[in-house]
């Protein structure tokens, strides 16, 4: 099982959900003396994936969940997509300008650097990019137009990740996207090149403050039962006593200050709640106290709510809704409604848009950036939609639907249907 850099998923569930399903192919599939960093900043850019192993060396991916059949025309530089020739780079192409950001990086740290030689100075062990389409089979993809557009070679495919069921098999699969130039034979990483490789790619990934700089650079000793407890309970490699000082560091944080202040703060309100009453007490308005004033008026507007219950009731209420969230990485969600040969929707809608279902085929469309809401009428029972990433919530009969992205609703059952 791989070493992943961060650790976890936690925290990243409305990251796409494809690189979320590959995370976890990547942790399972590859070796325990691999280190797999998924989403960190290197060099003011955030590849989806680097690999590194010691008898494989550094390849860097681009994880794509497009659908084949989204895709009009492509070449070396982008990509083109329906039904208005919207164009991304082409993701072996990024994948290549992030590997040059990574070795840029690693050029800083001399241990990983040839000594001698004619490449002296240069990093001493192979770098690759690829990329992985979790949506596309390599037959489909080999037959298509596109095939042209990145050799095959460098490309995982949906089919490639069912069957791969061994780290020989995966590694297999790595190693064929290493190019003459940047592939040559190496002594196997060891743990110092590994410890030094992880300190430079997942160094810019943690947030310290300046305090906390300050405690490693001068060397503070902590607390002992902490340094034992991390020294006993792992195989230390490397700068152990930067590693427990992280430890420290994060220990440190966990502190709950705030909860303790917002207590304080709750108990004291709390306290001085008679004292408020009383002076509210003292003051009249029209005749009464203000808290009989309130009370009035409370009482007279929950019979005018009464009167009007009736007309405040939504007695259809939408089956289905994408409500669009913020997107971090761009300006929203690109949202496709297909229904049969027409399209309803297909565009990018920015945060705070939303769309309703209803069971009588009505579909409701607000834009928030324009504020303008549109109506339709399905055609047809079911309908086709695609979600362009995890920052749009779906919300069927009020039950949230995580990692859907193409499929289809009906509307007479309720149903999505992937």
């Amino acid at each position: 099982m791989a070493q992943m850099f961060p650790p976890t998923i936690e925290g990243f569930q409305e990251e796409h959900h494809s690189e979320i399903e590959f995370f976890s192919f990547l942790k399972l599939r590859l070796p325990d003396n691999y280190y797999v960093f998924w989403n960190i900043r290197v060099n003011k850019r955030k590849p989806d994936f680097i690999i590194v192993g010691p008898d494989l060396g550094l390849v860097v991916l681009e994880v794509k969940d497009w659908a084949l059949g989204t895709i009009s025309r492509s070449d070396l530089k982008k990509y083109y997509f329906k039904p208005y020739g919207v164009s991304e780079i082409n993701p072996y192409e990024k994948a290549e300008t992030f590997r040059e950001k990574v070795e840029e990086a690693l050029c800083e740290e001399i241990g990983l650097l040839q000594q001698d030689g004619i490449y002296k100075n240069r990093i001493k062990f192979s770098r690759a990019s690829g990329v992985v389409f979790t949506n596309i089979n390599r037959i489909d993809f080999e037959s298509s137009t596109h095939r042209n557009s990145i050799d095959s070679e460098f490309i995982l495919f949906k089919n490639d990740i069912q069957n791969i069921k061994t780290p020989e098999q995966l590694i297999k699969k790595l190693k064929a996207m290493f190019v003459p130039e940047k592939s040559f034979y190496f002594e196997p990483l060891s743990l110092d090149d590994m410890s030094l490789v992880r300190k430079v790619l997942f160094r810019d990934s943690i947030f310290y403050t300046e305090l906390d700089t300050k405690i490693i650079d001068a060397g503070y000793d902590v607390e002992n039962d902490l340094v034992e407890s991390y020294t006993s309970s792992t195989d230390v490699t490397g700068d152990v006593k930067e590693e427990v000082m992280l430890e420290y560091l994060n220990h440190k944080r966990k502190f709950p200050f705030k909860k303790i202040i917002f207590s304080l703060f709750v108990l004291t309100f709390l306290a001085s709640l008679p004292y408020l009453h009383k002076i509210v007490e003292s003051y009249e308005y029209q005749g009464k106290s203000i808290s009989e004033y309130i009370g009035s008026l409370f009482n007279s507007n929950i019979n005018v709510l009464g009167k009007n219950s009736e007309e405040n009731i939504d007695l259809f209420p939408p089956t289905m809704i994408l409500k669009v969230q913020n997107n971090p990485y761009g300006k929203g969600t690109y949202i496709l409604i297909q229904d049969g040969k027409n399209y309803i929707s297909s565009k990018t809608f920015p945060k705070d848009s939303y769309i309703e279902f209803y069971n009588d085929r009505k579909i409701i469309i607000y834009n928030s950036k324009t504020s303008e809401t549109k109506e339709f009428i399905a055609e047809n029972d079911v309908i086709k939609l695609e979600v362009g990433n995890a920052y749009t919530k779906i919300y069927l009969n009020g039950i949230e639907h995580k990692f859907v992205k193409n499929f289809k609703y009906n509307f007479i059952d309720n149903k999505i249907v992937n």
